[in-house]
């Protein structure tokens, strides 16, 4: 058998021609991300600051075009499936650290690790969790998200704290 070219029309690409510099695109786009991501980081351990867009820019040698989509798209990064795995994965190496300065002593490490664990409960604590964008609770085909929380009145919501004692086997009647 010859080796064939795969079919062609014009100017058209082979497919995996396209594949092939769909996959180089993206490995340079998470070098440039990682190479982004490592600067800032840097940046804002050594001078506690932010880092302009120039200066990302001329450190890591990427255009500043580059440079500023990678930040636009880093909400968007942020709720894909992968990176919301990976800040998951990187969240235990975080908690293993605060433990670990918890435990030599420094109270304000040991005080941040038992509010987060849920062993010290105060009114001030509240945890947003920024990897748990897209988590709902879906009861009979209705989703109950933080945006339907949000937009329920006090009433509203004594009602479904109501419904959820209840439930869950307290003495609270529902009106």
């Amino acid at each position: 058998m010859e080796n064939q070219e795969p079919l062609t029309l014009g100017n058209e690409k082979p497919a995996s021609a396209k594949s092939e510099s769909e996959s180089q695109q993206n490995r340079i786009w998470e070098k440039n991300h990682k190479k982004i991501t490592e600067y800032i980081n840097f940046h804002l351990t050594s001078s506690k600051d932010f880092p302009t867009i120039s200066t990302i820019a001329e450190c890591t040698k990427i255009s500043r075009a580059t440079v500023r989509k990678h930040i636009e798209d880093f909400y968007t990064l942020l709720e894909s499936k992968d990176m919301v795995n990976m800040y998951r994965f990187m969240a235990g190496n975080v908690m293993r650290k605060l433990y670990s300065e918890a435990t030599c002593g420094r109270i304000r490490s040991a005080r941040l690790f038992m509010e987060l664990t849920g062993f010290i409960k105060t009114p001030s604590t509240q945890v947003n969790n920024i990897i748990g964008i897209n988590q709902t609770l879906k009861v009979n085909d209705i989703e109950l998200t933080e945006e339907l929380l949000q937009k329920m009145n006090q009433q509203q919501k004594d009602k479904l704290a109501d419904l959820l004692k209840e439930a869950r086997g307290g003495n609270h009647s529902i009106d």
